[in-house]
């Protein structure tokens, strides 16, 4: 029997991929798994963020929500749903002879070493780290983390690239604050503000926006910047194959490299119950599936998903699971475009 590959303690690699601890070992892929496990400003009440460094929330806390830094520990772990061992990748869905080992090469080069308060370090490291993978020709892929970290998978990619990087983002909140820097709704002013001018807010399109947590702030920049959001009546009213449709040719007008973002809160709670901020009638695991399909066919340089709280899932992990199987759906499509 082979010899499972384990990050660390009980963790294995992401669907038991080989591991890369070093740049050399790199090369030849075609896809690399990369953990940021940070969490920023925790919210306690309506505009009330914790100190950094604030005690964890426990399992029963309704508003105040803790543990997306534990996201990428869950999801590699349930991962093991979809190990490499078990058939090759085989993956029926994309085609009757498609399996994932006969056309790509995919390593875990583990985590980011986060350093628990202090931004500064956490985003820079992360920043070594992603350049380092996309200046290896490999595509990134963020297990998070709260929604910040979709920053340094955003600003690593602008940085290699020469033209510009369309954006697609799920998700239930708009995410245009330009008050905290570094954290989970600032991203995407982030990306726009500090990358090197190829970041533009037209070629960001969101899908899922719901819920009253959203700030009439966000909604004025979205506004004054261009940005279009699709709500979950939008996704009502016209379906998820149009919406996404028309998402895509936002995201790619005119661009050299397409970036997308899952934040979970995005999706319907029944499918996914691991989330720090929880809303109803969200999109369901087959319309989130259905959107990276469509994002694939494409052609994605860069994916993540973040916002996974792994003490608020149910008892069987289907929150994590869910993760999980979004990642091997982009490894899928990635495959199918060979």
């Amino acid at each position: 029997m082979p010899i499972l590959p384990i990050l660390y303690d009980d963790v294995p690699s992401f669907m038991e991929t080989p591991i890369a601890r070093s740049k050399r070992e790199l090369e030849g892929a075609d896809a690399a798994v990369v953990g940021i496990p940070w969490e920023g400003y925790r919210v306690i009440r309506p505009g009330v963020v914790a100190p950094p460094l604030a005690k964890d929330a426990g399992p029963q806390s309704i508003f105040y929500r803790t543990g997306a830094d534990k996201g990428p520990e869950f999801i590699r772990k349930y991962s093991m749903f979809y190990t490499l061992y078990e058939s090759g990748g085989y993956f029926p869905e994309f085609d009757r002879n498609l399996r994932l080992l006969d056309k790509l090469k995919v390593v875990d080069v583990g985590d980011v070493e986060v350093v628990r308060g202090n931004f500064d370090e956490t985003f820079a490291a992360g920043g070594r780290k992603l350049s380092e993978i996309v200046e290896a020709g490999v595509i990134p892929l963020i297990l998070g983390g709260d929604h910040g970290v979709t920053h340094i998978g955003i600003r690593a990619l602008s940085e290699h690239i020469k033209g510009n990087v369309g954006i697609i983002d799920i998700d239930s909140h708009i995410d245009l604050d330009d008050r905290r820097k570094f954290s989970a709704a600032w991203q995407f002013m982030g990306s726009f503000q500090l990358s090197k001018g190829n970041v533009k807010a037209k070629n960001l399109a969101q899908i899922g926006i719901r819920g009253l947590r959203n700030r009439i702030l966000w909604r004025e920049h979205a506004d004054r910047l261009g940005v279009r959001f699709f709500t979950m009546r939008d996704v009502e009213e016209r379906g998820i194959g149009d919406v996404t449709q028309e998402a895509l040719e936002i995201a790619t007008d005119g661009v050299e490299a397409l970036y997308m973002t899952l934040d979970v809160d995005g999706v319907d709670p029944t499918f996914c119950p691991a989330q720090g901020y929880p809303e109803t009638n969200g999109l369901t695991s087959r319309e989130v599936l259905q959107v990276i399909r469509v994002a694939g066919k494409h052609g994605l340089s860069g994916f993540d998903v973040v916002e996974l709280a792994p003490q608020y899932d149910d008892a069987v992990g289907t929150g994590a699971q869910f993760a999980a199987r979004c990642l091997v759906e982009v490894l899928g499509t990635l495959c199918a475009k060979r």
